[in-house]
Protein backbone atom coordinates (compact mmCIF):
# COMPACT_ATOMS: atom_id res chain seq x y z
CA UNK A 1 0.00 0.00 0.00
CA UNK A 2 1.32 3.41 1.00
CA UNK A 3 2.99 2.60 4.27
CA UNK A 4 6.31 1.27 5.54
CA UNK A 5 7.24 -0.84 8.55
CA UNK A 6 10.56 -1.20 10.34
CA UNK A 7 11.46 -3.80 12.95
CA UNK A 8 13.72 -2.35 15.62
CA UNK A 9 16.42 -4.23 17.50
CA UNK A 10 14.38 -4.13 20.70
CA UNK A 11 11.57 -6.12 19.06
CA UNK A 12 9.19 -3.20 18.53
CA UNK A 13 7.73 -1.99 15.23
CA UNK A 14 7.73 1.52 13.75
CA UNK A 15 5.24 2.45 11.01
CA UNK A 16 4.95 5.50 8.77
CA UNK A 17 3.12 6.66 5.65
CA UNK A 18 -0.60 6.51 4.89
CA UNK A 19 -1.81 3.82 7.28
CA UNK A 20 -5.02 1.87 7.83
CA UNK A 21 -4.51 1.73 11.54
CA UNK A 22 -1.70 2.27 14.02
CA UNK A 23 0.67 -0.38 15.33
CA UNK A 24 -1.21 -2.28 18.06
CA UNK A 25 -0.58 -0.94 21.53
CA UNK A 26 1.97 -2.96 23.44
CA UNK A 27 3.27 -4.83 20.40
CA UNK A 28 6.69 -6.15 21.46
CA UNK A 29 8.98 -9.16 21.14
CA UNK A 30 8.53 -9.13 17.37
CA UNK A 31 10.69 -11.55 15.42
CA UNK A 32 9.58 -10.84 11.83
CA UNK A 33 7.20 -8.57 9.91
CA UNK A 34 5.40 -8.72 6.56
CA UNK A 35 3.11 -6.31 4.71
CA UNK A 36 0.31 -6.85 2.21
CA UNK A 37 -1.88 -4.22 0.61
CA UNK A 38 -2.75 -1.92 3.52
CA UNK A 39 -2.35 -4.58 6.22
CA UNK A 40 0.55 -5.93 8.24
CA UNK A 41 1.52 -9.14 10.01
CA UNK A 42 4.02 -9.64 12.84
CA UNK A 43 5.52 -12.89 14.15
CA UNK A 44 6.32 -12.79 17.85
CA UNK A 45 9.08 -14.64 19.65
CA UNK A 46 6.47 -16.91 21.30
CA UNK A 47 5.50 -18.21 17.81
CA UNK A 48 2.16 -16.37 17.68
CA UNK A 49 0.96 -13.94 15.01
CA UNK A 50 -0.48 -10.43 15.24
CA UNK A 51 -2.09 -8.54 12.33
CA UNK A 52 -3.55 -5.07 11.83
CA UNK A 53 -4.80 -2.74 9.10
CA UNK A 54 -7.37 -3.33 6.34
CA UNK A 55 -9.58 -6.36 6.93
CA UNK A 56 -12.14 -6.47 4.13
CA UNK A 57 -11.07 -10.02 3.25
CA UNK A 58 -10.31 -11.24 6.76
CA UNK A 59 -6.58 -10.71 6.31
CA UNK A 60 -6.14 -9.60 9.93
CA UNK A 61 -8.27 -12.38 11.45
CA UNK A 62 -5.53 -14.39 13.16
CA UNK A 63 -7.32 -15.60 16.28
CA UNK A 64 -7.38 -19.22 15.05
CA UNK A 65 -3.78 -19.33 13.77
CA UNK A 66 -1.82 -22.00 15.71
CA UNK A 67 0.82 -20.86 18.20
CA UNK A 68 3.67 -22.74 16.53
CA UNK A 69 4.61 -20.37 13.70
CA UNK A 70 8.19 -19.95 12.48
CA UNK A 71 7.77 -17.73 9.38
CA UNK A 72 5.19 -15.42 7.77
CA UNK A 73 4.43 -13.86 4.38
CA UNK A 74 1.80 -11.37 3.19
CA UNK A 75 0.26 -10.90 -0.26
CA UNK A 76 -2.33 -8.53 -1.66
CA UNK A 77 -5.21 -9.35 0.66
CA UNK A 78 -4.04 -12.63 2.19
CA UNK A 79 -1.28 -13.95 4.42
CA UNK A 80 0.61 -17.18 5.06
CA UNK A 81 2.29 -18.74 8.07
CA UNK A 82 4.72 -21.64 8.25
CA UNK A 83 4.24 -24.04 11.17
CA UNK A 84 7.06 -25.84 12.99
CA UNK A 85 6.12 -29.14 11.37
CA UNK A 86 6.54 -27.77 7.83
CA UNK A 87 2.82 -27.27 7.10
CA UNK A 88 1.33 -23.98 5.87
CA UNK A 89 -1.78 -22.11 7.02
CA UNK A 90 -3.38 -19.21 5.13
CA UNK A 91 -6.05 -16.61 5.80
CA UNK A 92 -7.67 -13.71 3.97
CA UNK A 93 -8.73 -13.88 0.31
CA UNK A 94 -6.56 -16.87 -0.66
CA UNK A 95 -6.74 -19.86 1.67
CA UNK A 96 -6.60 -22.89 -0.63
CA UNK A 97 -3.26 -24.32 0.50
CA UNK A 98 -2.53 -27.56 -1.41
CA UNK A 99 -3.52 -30.50 0.78
CA UNK A 100 -0.33 -32.43 0.09
CA UNK A 101 2.01 -29.52 0.83
CA UNK A 102 4.46 -30.61 3.55
CA UNK A 103 8.10 -30.20 4.55
CA UNK A 104 8.06 -26.48 3.73
CA UNK A 105 11.00 -24.37 4.84
CA UNK A 106 10.26 -20.95 3.26
CA UNK A 107 7.26 -18.95 1.99
CA UNK A 108 6.59 -16.01 -0.32
CA UNK A 109 3.38 -14.28 -1.39
CA UNK A 110 2.48 -12.20 -4.44
CA UNK A 111 -0.62 -10.17 -5.16
CA UNK A 112 -2.84 -13.25 -5.50
CA UNK A 113 -0.45 -16.21 -5.59
CA UNK A 114 1.83 -18.04 -3.19
CA UNK A 115 5.14 -19.87 -3.36
CA UNK A 116 6.58 -22.48 -1.01
CA UNK A 117 10.10 -23.91 -0.93
CA UNK A 118 10.25 -27.48 0.29
CA UNK A 119 13.31 -28.85 2.05
CA UNK A 120 14.13 -31.07 -0.93
CA UNK A 121 14.79 -27.95 -3.02
CA UNK A 122 11.53 -28.10 -4.98
CA UNK A 123 9.08 -25.22 -5.43
CA UNK A 124 5.29 -25.33 -5.15
CA UNK A 125 3.05 -22.48 -6.37
CA UNK A 126 -0.70 -21.91 -6.11
CA UNK A 127 -3.27 -19.17 -6.65
CA UNK A 128 -3.69 -16.83 -9.62
CA UNK A 129 -1.83 -17.80 -12.80
CA UNK A 130 -3.00 -15.09 -15.19
CA UNK A 131 0.61 -14.05 -15.89
CA UNK A 132 2.21 -17.49 -15.65
CA UNK A 133 3.40 -16.87 -12.09
CA UNK A 134 2.65 -20.50 -11.18
CA UNK A 135 4.47 -22.03 -14.15
CA UNK A 136 7.60 -23.31 -12.44
CA UNK A 137 10.47 -23.54 -14.91
CA UNK A 138 11.14 -27.06 -16.19
CA UNK A 139 14.33 -28.58 -14.77
CA UNK A 140 14.68 -25.70 -12.35
CA UNK A 141 16.89 -27.83 -10.14
CA UNK A 142 17.42 -27.48 -6.38
CA UNK A 143 16.37 -24.04 -5.13
CA UNK A 144 17.73 -22.29 -2.04
CA UNK A 145 15.71 -19.03 -1.93
CA UNK A 146 12.32 -17.83 -3.21
CA UNK A 147 10.53 -14.48 -3.58
CA UNK A 148 7.27 -13.28 -5.12
CA UNK A 149 6.11 -9.96 -6.53
CA UNK A 150 2.72 -8.80 -7.78
CA UNK A 151 2.41 -11.25 -10.68
CA UNK A 152 5.81 -12.92 -10.82
CA UNK A 153 7.95 -15.43 -8.95
CA UNK A 154 11.70 -15.63 -8.33
CA UNK A 155 13.91 -18.55 -7.36
CA UNK A 156 17.61 -18.62 -6.52
CA UNK A 157 19.34 -21.85 -7.46
CA UNK A 158 22.38 -23.49 -5.99
CA UNK A 159 25.42 -22.81 -8.14
CA UNK A 160 25.67 -25.77 -10.48
CA UNK A 161 29.47 -25.60 -10.99
CA UNK A 162 30.12 -26.12 -7.26
CA UNK A 163 27.15 -28.31 -6.40
CA UNK A 164 27.86 -31.94 -5.56
CA UNK A 165 25.77 -34.89 -4.51
CA UNK A 166 25.37 -34.93 -0.74
CA UNK A 167 25.37 -38.17 1.22
CA UNK A 168 23.82 -37.03 4.48
CA UNK A 169 25.02 -40.06 6.43
CA UNK A 170 28.62 -39.15 5.53
CA UNK A 171 28.55 -35.37 5.01
CA UNK A 172 26.37 -33.99 7.82
CA UNK A 173 27.07 -33.89 11.55
CA UNK A 174 24.60 -32.33 13.99
CA UNK A 175 26.35 -31.17 17.15
CA UNK A 176 24.26 -30.16 20.17
CA UNK A 177 24.81 -29.21 23.80
CA UNK A 178 23.61 -32.00 26.10
CA UNK A 179 23.29 -29.45 28.92
CA UNK A 180 20.91 -27.21 26.97
CA UNK A 181 17.21 -28.11 26.51
CA UNK A 182 17.02 -25.55 23.68
CA UNK A 183 19.93 -27.17 21.87
CA UNK A 184 18.31 -30.60 22.24
CA UNK A 185 15.03 -29.22 20.90
CA UNK A 186 16.68 -27.83 17.76
CA UNK A 187 18.45 -31.14 17.15
CA UNK A 188 15.26 -33.16 17.62
CA UNK A 189 13.30 -30.73 15.44
CA UNK A 190 15.62 -31.14 12.48
CA UNK A 191 15.73 -34.92 12.80
CA UNK A 192 11.93 -35.13 12.99
CA UNK A 193 10.80 -32.50 10.50
CA UNK A 194 13.61 -32.23 7.96
CA UNK A 195 13.71 -35.52 6.01
CA UNK A 196 16.87 -34.50 4.17
CA UNK A 197 18.80 -34.57 7.46
CA UNK A 198 16.99 -37.39 9.23
CA UNK A 199 19.93 -39.76 8.69
CA UNK A 200 22.56 -37.27 9.83
CA UNK A 201 25.19 -38.20 12.38
CA UNK A 202 24.60 -36.73 15.85
CA UNK A 203 27.20 -35.71 18.42
CA UNK A 204 26.25 -34.51 21.88
CA UNK A 205 28.78 -32.44 23.83
CA UNK A 206 28.24 -31.29 27.41
CA UNK A 207 29.15 -27.59 27.30
CA UNK A 208 28.63 -24.85 29.83
CA UNK A 209 25.52 -22.72 29.32
CA UNK A 210 27.27 -19.54 30.42
CA UNK A 211 29.30 -17.20 28.18
CA UNK A 212 32.97 -18.07 28.17
CA UNK A 213 36.06 -17.02 26.21
CA UNK A 214 37.71 -20.38 26.78
CA UNK A 215 36.39 -23.95 27.11
CA UNK A 216 35.69 -25.07 30.66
Amino acid sequence: GQQTLALRRDGTVTQWGQTNGPVPDGLANVLAIASGTNFHVALLTNSTVVAWGANEHGQTNVATIPADIVAIAAGGTHALALRQDGHVVAWGSLTNVPEDLTNVMALAAGEAHNVALRNDGTVVCWGDNSQGQLDVITNLGPVKLIAAGGQFTLASQFSRPVQYEVDVSKDLLLIYNTNSPDSKFVKDYYLAYRPMVSSANVLGIGCSNRPSFFPD
